[in-house]
């Protein structure tokens, strides 16, 4: 790009949809997974994208918890409403709600 700047070229980016039969754009397409791949064939580039790690990680912890749900003693009245985390999610369980839910069965 500097060279073509040197020798007085203008440069223009524009947007092109993808995936519209647009030569121009597949070729760009099909050259940069060309440079992305090693000599072998394999990628080169990994990076993977941060709402993806986010998601991994909810997952984990939600599986996490669900465990601990399951095997704790406490509050067992309140997880036969509320058997799964997920429900509980959806409802923002607190800690106030489980206390107030174990002490309305009593």
């Amino acid at each position: 790009m500097r060279r073509l700047e040197n020798d007085k070229l203008s440069i223009h980016f524009t947007w092109v949809k993808a995936h519209n039969n647009n030569v121009g754009n597949e070729t760009a397409d099909q050259l940069t997974k060309k440079a992305a791949s090693g000599r072998d064939g394999k990628t080169a580039y990994r990076r993977i994208p941060e709402n993806a790690v986010i998601k991994a990680i909810q997952e984990k912890g939600e599986l996490q918890w669900q465990s601990e749900w399951n095997f704790t003693t406490k509050v067992e009245i309140t997880k036969t409403f509320f058997p799964d985390i997920r429900v509980s999610k959806s409802l923002r369980m607190r800690v106030k709600l489980a206390i107030y839910l174990q002490g309305t069965t009593h």
